[in-house]
C-alpha cells in the first residue's frame, strides 16, 4: 500500500500485513513555491503519478513520474501551464492507457497521453469541479465512461464556483460527451470526497457532513455509500451508525485478498451450528473466483488492458 502523506510531504510505503516499509518518495514539498503533492495514480507502467499544485494559483503545477519499483524520480511528466493545467488536481487513467486530469483552476477535464506526457485535448469542456482538496475525484468504470466529483454548475457568465462537491456526473468515455448526473445531490449523498469502483462493479463514494460547530471549529462525520453501478440507484451505507468513528474519507481503493488455510481455521473458533454459513462464504468466495478466471480466459485478447 502506498499512502501520499501531506506532512511531511513524502510518499509511504506499507507491507500488505499493513506494517511501515520505507519512505517510497521523500522530501516533496519544495518550499521555494509551497509546491505540495495532492493527487497520486500509478500508470500502466507500473511508474507512480503524482500532481503537484505549487506558484501563484498553482500556476507552477506539475504532473511528476517516479520509479514505481525504487521511487527515484523519473522527472516531470506534464509541465506546468500545459493544455490550461494548473492548481490542485485528481487525476486517473483511462482504459487507453491516457491520463485525466481534473482541478480547482481548470474548468474542464484535461487529457494527456500516457506515454509522453503530451497535452491531447481537452476531454470535457466544461466541468464544475470543486475548491476541496478532492484526490479520487475522477474514476472509469467498467463500462468505460468517466466518472467525475462535481460541485454546482457556476451561475451563468460567473466565474467557476469554490463550493464543495454535491453530486456525482457521467462522461462518455470515448468522446467525453455528457451523460447527465449519475448521482444527484441529497439523501446519502451529502458532500462526497472520494469515488472508487469496486469488485462488484458498483460506485463506492466516502462522504461527510457537518455534525457539531462550535464556532469557526467544524466536528464531521462521514460514511461510505454504495450506488448501482449501472443505475445510480442508491444500495447501502457501509456502517451505517458509523462505529468505525469515519469523518472525512478521501480516497480509497481495492485489493483482492486471497483465500488462505487461515480462513479455514477460523473456523474452530466460532460455533459449530454456524460452519455451514461459514463454508458457504468460503466456498462461494472459490467459485466467484473461479468464475471470473473463466470468464477471464474467454474473453478476447488485446486492446488497452
Amino acid at each position: 500500500m502506498y499512502v501520499l502523506v501531506l506532512n511531511p510531504q513524502e510518499v509511504w510505503r506499507y507491507s500488505p500485513a499493513g506494517k511501515f516499509a520505507s519512505v517510497f518518495v521523500p522530501n516533496l514539498q519544495n518550499s521555494a513555491d509551497n509546491r505540495q503533492a495532492y493527487g497520486m495514480a500509478f500508470g500502466p507502467d507500473k511508474n507512480l503519478y503524482l500532481s503537484t499544485q505549487g506558484g501563484v494559483q498553482g500556476s507552477g503545477s506539475e504532473i511528476l513520474r517516479f520509479d514505481g519499483k525504487t521511487g527515484a524520480p523519473l522527472g516531470v511528466f506534464v509541465p506546468a501551464g500545459s493544455g490550461g493545467f494548473q492548481g490542485v488536481a485528481s487525476i486517473a487513467f483511462g482504459p487507453d492507457g491516457n491520463l485525466y486530469l481534473a482541478g480547482d483552476e481548470i474548468t474542464g477535464i484535461l487529457r494527456f497521453n500516457g506515454l509522453t506526457g503530451a497535452f491531447m485535448d481537452v476531454f470535457v469542456a466544461t466541468h464544475p469541479y470543486a475548491n476541496d482538496i478532492s484526490p479520487r475525484g475522477l474514476a472509469f468504470g467498467s463500462d468505460g465512461n468517466l466518472y467525475a466529483l462535481a460541485a454546482p454548475a457556476p451561475q451563468p457568465g460567473g466565474a467557476p464556483g469554490y463550493t464543495s462537491p454535491n453530486r456525482i456526473l457521467r462522461y462518455n468515455g470515448a468522446t467525453g460527451a455528457s451523460m447527465g448526473e449519475f448521482v444527484s445531490p441529497g439523501g446519502q449523498l451529502g458532500q462526497p470526497m472520494a469515488i472508487a469502483f469496486g469488485p462488484d462493479g458498483n460506485l463506492y463514494v466516502g462522504t461527510t457532513k457537518p455534525l457539531i460547530r462550535f464556532g469557526p471549529r467544524v466536528i464531521y462525520t462521514g460514511q461510505i455509500v454504495v450506488y448501482d453501478g449501472t443505475t445510480g440507484g442508491f444500495i447501502r451505507a457501509l456502517d451505517s451508525l458509523n462505529r468505525a468513528g469515519l469523518a472525512y474519507p478521501i480516497s480509497m481503493a481495492f485489493a483482492a485478498i486471497p483465500i488462505s488455510i487461515r480462513d479455514i481455521i477460523f473456523l474452530s473458533r466460532i460455533p459449530r451450528w454456524m460452519w455451514p454459513v461459514g463454508l458457504g462464504f468460503i466456498a462461494g468466495v472459490i467459485a466467484s473466483r473461479i468464475n471470473d478466471r473463466v470468464a477471464h480466459s474467454a474473453s478476447p485478447r488485446g486492446g488497452a488492458g
